[in-house]
């Protein structure tokens, strides 16, 4: 059960519906230390944009709100290189233009919305951080590239190599989003791979 192991760890998820005002009204109770929303609508059916809008850019902006009046702590918003879009070549920095917006690629401008929502409620207040994951999996995960990569392992070396190259990417980010979602020790910010992380503009 992923919330039994969550609340083994100290956390306590909240669970609601980001397509649904009613379940996007809290980002947890008053005084919460951190929110780590990762939910986004992925599909890449033309047929599910309005939807995919509601939860990613309309969804994000009512929790990102919710979190400000609540006094999170930290909102530690779990974004896209797909902000960025596919738009922009080579190594991405905190200095690489994010061009999602311009993207006919629904997925991408709504990320780079989502994005822009939450960068807004930071500039009004909102301790906040911006990570940039190529792709987001873990124990108990079943679906997408999850069960693709189960596929390619039992497949050969590259398969292997892959799977490998998503591990560690993986391992190495969720370390830094707990770091960086913790009470700053001195008046210097933490020191980050500028690829996962960016603070409001």
């Amino acid at each position: 059960d992923g919330d039994a192991a969550l609340r083994a760890l100290g956390v306590e998820p909240v669970r609601g519906d980001l397509a649904e005002p009613a379940g996007r009204a809290t980002a947890g109770p008053a005084g919460t230390a951190a929110v780590f929303p990762a939910a986004a609508d992925t599909s890449t059916w033309r047929g599910h944009r309005e939807r995919q809008a509601r939860v990613n850019v309309d969804g994000t902006r009512a929790l990102a709100t919710a979190a400000l009046r609540a006094g999170v702590g930290c909102f530690v918003h779990t974004s896209s290189v797909s902000s960025f879009s596919h738009l922009v070549h080579g190594t991405l920095t905190e200095d690489t233009p994010r061009r999602g917006g311009e993207s006919w690629i629904n997925y991408e401008r709504t990320k780079y919305l989502g994005e822009e929502a939450v960068r807004a409620a930071m500039r009004e207040g909102l301790p906040g951080i911006v990570c940039y994951p190529a792709h987001i999996l873990g124990p108990g995960d079943t679906r997408n590239w999850s069960r693709l990569i189960a596929l390619i392992w039992g497949i050969n070396i590259l398969g292997l190599l892959v799977v490998l190259g998503v591990v560690i990417f993986y391992i190495s980010q969720r370390p830094a989003q707990a770091a960086l979602s913790l009470p700053p020790t001195s008046a210097e910010p933490p020191a980050v791979n500028p690829i996962f992380t960016s603070p409001p503009n």
